[in-house]
């Protein structure tokens, strides 16, 4: 009973970082969603009418936000709370990855996986087995490393690894640190040659998310996590819209990894003993 409700609060950090990752952007969807879809409609053959309609875009976009109390409650609401809200937002995720306005942003994408898995834990919160915490965290790793080896193999091209996608994209009056400072202080050539490094890092650390799967979980939860916040940071923060849920994910993963750790010394002490 007591691993349940572990497994309980693991799932809420996941659910927490997940509604982060839906809602960092909800000053562009706040106006997108309410004013620019209703007066520029989309309507393609190829979206039927459920989704090309401007109501269910926003529907599915606010919806989340009536299951906070899942998350602050837990022991009012329960699994089956958490179930449902977890359930709820992968329906919204499947809504809005195919809506004929939204379908293009990664933010409902990720989201999907993520909320697909946490379904998937939540249903087994009550497994005390070992396997079921191992298998969580490696199903984890492979979503991330599936999800990142799209944007591995998206930036194989001659203009991304000489750097000059990022040298227009960030280098060239971006408003976002270091970049505008970097601008002011070096020359064109320079700043050239900064954009190559940073594209290829860029391409190098996807890559090596992508063989996660194959590292010692020790390190990984932390490690990865890390990596996507350095991204934040020298980039803009309205990319946590893509990792907030993954980071989520990876530090829920984390904790268990060291509950896991400290119960596994515990038990070989008092074999010792």
């Amino acid at each position: 009973m007591n691993e349940a409700r572990e497994n309980m609060s693991v799932v809420r950090i996941a659910m927490a970082y997940w509604l982060l990752g839906w809602y960092m952007k909800i000053l562009f969807f706040s106006h997108y969603l309410r004013n620019y879809i209703w007066d520029f409609p989309i309507r393609h053959e190829l979206f039927p009418a459920f989704f090309s309609h401007p109501l269910t875009a926003n529907l599915a976009y606010a919806l989340p936000l009536f299951f906070i109390p899942a998350i602050l409650f837990p022991a009012i609401t329960g699994r089956t709370g958490l179930l449902l809200a977890n359930s709820v937002f992968l329906i919204c995720a499947v809504i809005l990855s195919l809506h004929s306005d939204t379908y293009n942003d990664a933010t409902f994408l990720v989201s999907f996986w993520v909320a697909l898995w946490m379904v998937w834990v939540t249903l087994h919160l009550d497994r005390q087995d070992e396997n079921f915490r191992r298998h969580a965290r490696l199903l984890a790793l492979c979503l991330v490393a599936m999800i990142f080896l799209g944007g591995f193999t998206g930036k194989l091209t001659s203009a991304y690894w000489n750097g000059e996608v990022v040298y227009h994209t960030h280098f060239l009056s971006s408003p976002y640190w270091p970049f505008s400072w970097l601008e002011k202080v070096c020359s064109a050539e320079q700043l050239r040659s900064l954009a190559t490094i940073v594209s290829r890092g860029i391409i190098l650390m996807e890559l090596f998310i992508v063989f996660c799967p194959l590292m010692s979980f020790r390190y990984v939860f932390l490690l990865i996590p890390c990596l996507m916040a350095s991204v934040t940071i020298f980039n803009t923060w309205k990319i946590l819209s893509v990792m907030g849920g993954l980071i989520g994910m990876l530090l829920a993963c984390l904790v268990w990894n060291e509950q896991d750790r400290k119960m596994k010394s515990a038990n070989d002490a008092k074999i010792n003993a």
